[in-house]
């Protein structure tokens, strides 16, 4: 994530950040700490990057790592705004010039970042109607326009209603990876994974055991995943 004076951008990878950087100077920086291809202190050891930050992240294990760079702060989600406030007050009183409604356009994109993520799905069967944990999900897969929801300690199925596309943006990235345009896995569910990035293979734990081919533009990033 980055900002530019009078504007805001958003990058969802540590690639795309760099390469948006050679172009481009922001006056701040907002980084995930776990970003789809990695973590986001590769992005400042690439770019040389003396640039101030704030970290706004799930992770809490990261704050002294974070701090060797030029941080300005580090924020848990969900983002509290009293704590946003005071990192952008601070921000603001290093670099003078940073308009009010700058601060405010970072404030609204921050509490975006600072959103929860899904906990639980209302799934039907029969005429009963169940929540499943998000972490009980073993993975989502799509059957033409239907998406299904498979359970991790359960051999079936329930329709979720969402697209794929919806629910990439509902679940945390640091247990869910979306492996093909079919395909949700979550990482409790993976018994192991063999090929090479040409042909990487999932196969899943019972009673959902199901082999899984990656797509080969997300084998990378798919193998950075698992390595975080």
């Amino acid at each position: 994530m980055y900002t530019q004076r009078y504007s805001i951008g958003q990058t969802d990878s540590v690639s795309e950040t760099i390469e948006t950087l050679k172009n481009t100077t922001p006056d701040l920086l907002f980084l995930d700490i776990q970003l789809a291809d990695g973590k986001s202190f590769r992005i400042l050891e690439e770019t040389k990057s003396t640039l101030p930050v704030i970290f706004t992240t799930a992770y809490d294990e990261y704050a002294i790592q974070a701090f060797q760079y030029h941080s300005i702060d580090y924020l848990l989600k969900p983002v509290n705004k009293e704590k946003l406030s005071k990192a952008l007050q601070k921000f603001s009183s290093l670099k003078q010039g940073v308009g009010t409604s700058e601060i405010a356009e970072l404030k609204k994109t921050l509490e975006i970042l600072g959103k929860k993520y899904k906990q639980r799905f209302l799934v039907k069967t029969g005429t009963k109607l169940v929540f499943i944990d998000t972490t009980e999900i073993a993975l989502f897969y799509a059957d033409g326009k239907t998406v299904y929801l498979l359970p991790v300690k359960e051999n079936k199925k329930y329709i979720a209603d969402y697209t794929l596309e919806q629910l990439e943006e509902q679940l945390p990235p640091d247990l869910f990876f979306r492996t093909s345009r079919k395909h949700i896995v979550c990482l409790k569910a993976i018994a192991e994974v063999k090929g090479t990035n040409a042909n990487l293979e999932i196969r899943t734990k019972e009673p959902q055991a199901q082999t899984l081919v990656v797509s080969r533009d997300r084998a990378t990033a798919f193998k950075q995943w698992l390595d975080q």
